[in-house]
């Protein structure tokens, strides 16, 4: 894929037990992932998706190195819905709910979850050729704050499930594998979860549990 001039490595504590990926820019400008797993190396084209937004904030990714903050989800959703490059048809909507967002996360870790997970449900629902609004619900009380990513896509199957947050499974044929890992990690990290739920081929929603936060 040519010589390669420019190299940034992305290694955090879910994928060390894997391999590391690597991602090199060629001369040509094209961006490569270099995933090395238990001692093979391959070499693939980067994602549009995967770098550099679904990577951009991770490499602060162990809890010890994360810097959690009172941050507003409902206003950090809508900012991030407005900056949020969509393909031409693609809509998101977003319900803030009752009004208890605030939610205790490292922020830039906060948008990489956020980014992967509105990706995949744009991605799914181009895929499927449909322009139904993707949904982002909001609802919290004094200890926990859900935002749910609603989608229209294709949606999931079984074993899609079952193996969603493996790192380097991917239900597209040219994912990576590693984003929704990724994405768990971070959400585990600030004490909370994120889990899938399929409704067969009606599309997927992704459940992002936070623990609630205190104004500073």
């Amino acid at each position: 894929m040519g010589n390669r001039i420019e190299n940034s490595r992305v290694e955090v504590d879910m994928v060390k037990n894997y391999g590391t990926i690597e991602y090199e820019r060629c001369e040509s400008g094209e961006m490569v992932m270099v995933t090395t797993r238990w001692g093979v190396k391959t070499e693939t084209p980067a994602i549009e998706g995967d770098y550099p937004t679904g990577f951009s904030h991770i490499w602060r990714s162990g809890p010890e190195l994360s810097k959690p903050e009172p941050v507003d989800l409902a206003r950090f959703a809508a900012e991030l819905i407005k900056r949020f490059p969509l393909p031409e048809g693609q809509s998101i909507e977003l319900d803030p709910g009752n009004g208890q967002a605030l939610v205790m996360i490292d922020s830039a870790h906060l948008a990489s979850i956020l980014e992967n997970l509105l990706n995949n449900s744009v991605q799914s629902q181009v895929q499927k050729g449909v322009d139904v609004p993707i949904r982002i619900a909001l609802a919290g009380d004094r200890s926990w704050v859900r935002l749910a990513v609603h989608d229209s896509g294709t949606g999931l199957d079984r074993y899609q499930l079952a193996h969603a947050f493996d790192p380097f499974f991917s239900a597209k044929p040219d994912g990576s594998g590693l984003g929704l890992s990724l994405a768990r990690t971070l959400a585990r990290n600030a004490g909370g979860d994120l889990e899938l739920q399929g409704h067969g081929n009606q599309g997927c929603s992704a459940i992002l549990v936070l623990p609630a936060g205190r104004p500073s």
